[in-house]
């Protein structure tokens, strides 16, 4: 008896942050890199935002007309629902937990794009032990923030 089961595929947008000491080949090298690594992790990238700013914005990581401008976005896709919102840069939590209620999706940051890849990819007890303390190395200050 075979299974007629579709898996709902899982939907993502990408946000990233142009510096001024980065080219825009630097800059799309980049981004193309993170959609390869969302695709890895199963993600079909439905959007991309980008800015150009000074610096990062401490609150949000992007500024807030961008910010209201993915939320506008993810809340009125009625073909499909997003998943997550894929960040090129390391985050802070409070970024991180600011641009998700912002947003109303789900936020990795470059860094927990790639410790989910090994994660997920992890065979051996030995290799799983070092993803986990990475994670784990990486969590620590989301959680202490976060208390």
């Amino acid at each position: 008896m075979t299974s007629d089961v579709q898996e709902k595929p899982m939907n993502a947008l990408v946000a990233s942050v142009q510096l001024p000491h980065v080219s825009d080949i630097e800059f799309d090298a980049s981004l193309a890199e993170l959609r390869e690594l969302a695709k890895t992790l199963g993600y079909q990238v439905v959007e991309t935002f980008v800015q150009k700013r000074a610096s990062f914005d401490t609150t949000g990581y992007l500024g807030i007309g961008k910010r209201q401008e993915i939320a506008d976005f993810a809340s009125h896709t009625a073909d499909c629902e997003i998943d997550a919102l894929l960040v090129d840069h390391e985050i802070s939590p409070s970024q991180a937990r600011n641009l998700e209620k912002e947003t109303g999706c789900g936020v990795m940051d470059r860094t927990m794009v790639i410790l989910e890849i090994f994660h997920r990819n992890a065979r051996s007890r030995a290799a799983k032990a070092q993803v986990e303390i990475a994670r784990l190395g990486y969590m620590a200050p989301r959680l202490r923030e976060a208390a």
